[in-house]
């Protein structure tokens, strides 16, 4: 039996006579369903596909947010920067970038149960209270959080933390972080 370790910290074990699936006559093989649910992924989800140093095909939920890192992480740096407030840029599985003080204990983590329950259900949320952002990081204070969606598709939230109220233009602001990288991703 082999252990297997994923990028996005999944581990499963595989039997050496594991699940064999044949493929057909234009390719495609099917992913077993309980691999699937494992590693959350959907009917419409795209996948990586490479092979790695060892040989082995290699598959990895694509996440287009994900590329843009670099970018995410000094868009953050640049409105605490402005505004002394944090933001924390995620896709659908972890936490993409964060502003400094919050990128070390956060960045690359999975996401927490709140933003997966905002994400699942579409929500745009504004409140003083508690934030589940990472399972060993849960915020409390002032925050709002906005989608990222591309052709309807959810592709992760930002979110802007605060120790006072947030105003109209915090919001303004995070609206703008949104859109800029739905744009980004749609271009």
């Amino acid at each position: 039996m082999e252990t297997y370790t994923l990028e996005s910290e999944v581990v499963f074990q595989v039997k050496d006579t594991g699940v064999v699936r044949r493929i057909d006559d234009l390719g495609r093989v099917v992913i077993p369903k309980e691999i699937r649910k494992n590693l959350k992924i959907r009917e419409g989800d795209s996948l990586e596909i490479y092979i790695n140093g060892e040989g082995l095909i290699v598959l990895r939920k694509h996440s287009p947010l994900n590329e843009l890192s670099f970018l995410a992480k000094n868009y953050a740096k640049s409105i605490l920067k402005q505004t002394d407030k944090h933001l924390i840029i995620t896709d659908t599985e972890k936490v993409i970038a964060a502003s400094k003080s919050l990128d070390k204990l956060i960045e690359n983590k999975p996401i927490g149960r709140d933003i997966e329950r905002m994400l699942d259900n579409n929500e745009n949320t504004s409140e003083n209270g508690s934030l589940q952002i990472t399972d060993d990081y849960t915020y409390e204070g002032y925050f709002h959080t906005e989608i990222i969606s591309c052709y309807g598709d959810i592709m992760g939230c930002v979110i802007l933390l605060g120790e006072k109220k947030l105003t109209e233009d915090d919001k303004t602001i995070l609206k703008i972080a949104s859109n800029f990288f739905e744009e980004y991703i749609s271009s």
